[in-house]
């Protein structure tokens, strides 16, 4: 079995443990309880939001036109593969290749002009148009499962087939010839996309256990992690109190100044009861990211919701490790209460 075929049987497994365990809950507990579960929440929460698009959509397209060039080529060695990125031969074909474009990348055309569109009825209309040409259009698949209903579980599971027709698309194969290099190439972004949108839809759905696998699952394939799993990551741990998982993922980038672990690695050794740890850690966060304790105690109104420009301030950092830690902070009172005891 390829580790394709491991990873969509591994999903399915998941998933109907999901389904089993949802119809349980409905007279019950939930299985998480007191995880941050908010039921009304819409999905329509803006396409840019959604899909948490990383890096921009043209430089995208270029690196897609790129690869399919030189997939039509074959080199000795990756000298003679720089040698041709640098030559006119490249230009010239490059420059001809919109005529000779397949459905599938014509549909991805379509849908990244979805994705740029300013006006919800034109991305939704050139998602369809996407779709028409290739069903398993990933990125077409998520715009228009953000309009077609605001009920959390019928939204994950239409995220959900998004991610199985993003691993149809990739081909069973796929994995075992580029796992660890996902991201990189740039015909793996819809599908890793379609990844973090079904991860995040699990954690703001409470259902931390398939969310880490799916977080984990992305970190598998691309452990340069350029979507940011690994904060979601320690999130979920710190909040279910599986230390020594939180530690493996602060671990794993140790000189890590984002906001999240800079303050996973103060909440990590105040759960743990290392009091000295923890002081030592405080005033490196203080230092590196003090917003987001003025958000936590309240000393400071926390903005309701950043841009996308924003998002890449020390604001943003401090506003996506709130986001990230909430959970946690809401679930263990003693994280709130050591920090008040601790004033700056």
């Amino acid at each position: 079995m390829s580790r394709g075929e491991e990873r969509r049987r591994r999903r399915r497994d998941q998933r109907r443990d999901r389904q089993r365990r949802s119809k349980d809950d409905k007279d019950g507990t939930p299985a998480d309880a007191g995880a941050a579960k908010d039921a009304s929440k819409e999905t329509d929460d803006g396409l840019e939001e959604r899909l948490m698009v990383v890096g921009s959509i043209i430089e995208e397209r270029r690196l897609r036109r790129t690869e399919i060039v030189l997939g039509q080529h074959e080199f000795t060695d990756d000298a003679e593969r720089v040698e041709f990125l640098k030559s006119d031969e490249f230009k010239e074909e490059l420059a001809s290749l919109d005529d000779q474009l397949g459905v599938e990348e014509k549909a991805q055309d379509l849908a990244f002009e979805a994705m740029e569109a300013t006006e919800r009825e034109k991305a939704v209309t050139l998602a369809k148009e996407a779709l028409a040409l290739d069903p398993d259009c990933v990125d077409a698949r998520l715009i228009l499962a953000t309009e077609a209903t605001t009920d959390p579980d019928e939204y994950v599971t239409l995220v959900y087939r998004t991610v199985l027709a993003g691993e149809r698309w990739l081909g069973d194969d796929f994995y075992d010839d580029h796992i660890g290099r996902f991201w990189h190439v740039a015909t793996t972004r819809p599908y890793m996309r379609s990844m973090l949108v079904y991860g995040t839809t699990l954690w703001e759905q409470a259902d931390l256990e398939e969310a880490v696998a799916v977080f984990e699952d992305m970190i598998e394939l691309n452990p340069d992690d350029h979507q940011g799993a690994r904060f979601f990551l320690v999130g979920i741990h710190l909040q279910r109190r599986d230390l020594e998982l939180a530690r493996d993922v602060l671990r794993s980038d140790p000189d890590s100044t984002a906001a999240t672990f800079l303050w996973g690695r103060v909440f990590e050794r105040i759960l743990a009861g290392d009091e000295d740890g923890a002081k030592t850690r405080l005033e490196n966060a203080r230092q590196w990211a003090p917003l987001l304790e003025r958000w936590m105690l309240e000393k400071e109104a926390a903005p309701e919701d950043l841009s996308i420009a924003q998002a890449r301030t020390d604001q943003g950092d401090a506003f996506m490790a709130l986001r990230m830690l909430m959970p946690a902070i809401e679930t263990h009172a003693e994280l709130k209460e050591w920090l008040r005891g601790k004033k700056a």
